[in-house]
């Protein structure tokens, strides 16, 4: 772990944050900042070569918070949280990626004061590649019917696309109407919003057809035969879709499911993506194999930190963030076992009982092997 008081650092951040996304939760967010709530509701044959949308059948249905959860996302506090338990590692943090452009290493000689200031310039850029996507809901696609001319549907072909290309207008509140074959003209439904807008103002990188790896099949055989790296399809799936497209919404998901299952956190561990997927497990009241992952790894703090985020999202309690929980392993034990007296009726939660116990034991064997 970075021996810097990074959390410093993420508030002083905290502002960029919040002024990149506050369209985002200008435009998603409904008037309600209640707590989101649950219900949601795997496969192993090579894909098939059907199909050219990004969608695809098949697979688990996606998560559908009752409320939008990005107003509740957004918070300071839920902010915080998200990026202490996120496993900074400046490492990991910095590595090599598939996408970067390699460069020759540069060598400098500095004095200490030199190298502590540098150290903390890292560290902010470390911080601002661990800026995490926002957590939203799929957006609305119902389209509004604007009036009906059916004397002049002899007259049409094809369907008409008519868009405003002003300049200082933002895609999402870029007005974009469709004439159908009908005489119907109505608003474009969100597919069509979005091949409008990248006809006019591209975006780099994405592309017209969406890459076959996020149709579900082929997504779905990558996973099971760890043919690529989970965080390289979802930086790229950043890159392709925005937070709020179903295909964005289902693609995450089912990464996040693939490392609950597979019991792989630490691969998302120093990245963006960790907040979100904790985020997820918490809305969908399915932290255990999650905290179970922290116990096992000696990170007790976030396991606590984590159970106050999921008490603080689903009951209202009064959120506690980390430095202000305390540090002593047997309260936080005693935390983590009274979660489970508490939550044990509506979860399963028999393996993290059994994680704390070992780790109860793994303390007792180090005292006495110390005595």
């Amino acid at each position: 772990m970075a021996s810097l008081d990074h959390l410093k650092l993420f508030r002083r951040l905290f502002n960029i944050r919040r002024t990149c996304l506050r369209t985002y939760a200008r435009k998603s967010a409904t008037g309600s900042s209640g707590s989101p709530e649950k219900d949601i509701s795997s496969a192993s044959s090579p894909p098939s070569s059907g199909g050219g949308g990004g969608g695809g059948g098949g697979g688990r249905p996606t998560f559908v918070p009752k409320r939008d959860p990005l107003p509740t996302f957004l918070q300071r506090k839920v902010q915080e949280i998200l990026l202490k338990i996120s496993r900074l590692n400046m490492e990991d943090v910095v590595r090599m990626r598939k996408t970067d452009r390699h460069q020759k290493p540069r060598y400098e000689l500095m004095s200490e004061e030199e190298l502590k200031e540098l150290e903390v310039t890292q560290m902010e850029r470390a911080v601002e590649l661990l800026k995490m996507p926002p957590f939203m809901k799929e957006k609305d696609s119902t389209t509004k019917v604007l009036s009906k001319n059916p004397e002049i549907a002899p007259a049409l072909t094809s369907k008409y696309v008519f868009t405003d290309i002003s300049l200082g207008v933002g895609n999402r509140d870029r007005i974009i109407v469709i004439r159908d074959v009908d005489g119907t003209l109505r608003t474009a439904n969100p597919e069509e919003r979005i091949r409008a807008n990248q006809i006019y103002y591209p975006k780099f990188g994405v592309s017209a057809v969406p890459p076959k790896m996020f149709e579900q099949s082929h997504l779905e055989y990558l996973l099971e035969n760890g043919l690529t790296d989970i965080v390289y399809i979802l930086d790229r799936v950043c890159v392709q879709f925005e937070p709020d497209d179903k295909d964005f919404i289902r693609v995450t998901q089912t990464i996040y499911e693939y490392v609950k299952e597979n019991r792989c956190f630490s691969k998302l561990g120093s990245t963006r993506f960790f907040g979100p997927m904790a985020f997820y497990f918490i809305l969908k009241k399915d932290i255990q194999y999650l905290l179970v992952d922290m116990i096992q790894h000696d990170l007790l703090l976030d396991a606590v930190s984590l159970i106050h985020l999921y008490k603080y999202i689903h009951n209202r309690e009064k959120i506690t963030i980390p430095q202000d929980i305390s540090t002593d392993t047997e309260d936080q034990l005693k935390i983590i076992e009274k979660y489970c007296e508490t939550y044990h009726q509506e979860q399963q939660l028999d393996d993290l009982k059994e994680a704390v116990k070992s780790y109860r034991l793994s303390i007792t064997d180090q005292a006495r092997a110390s005595g």
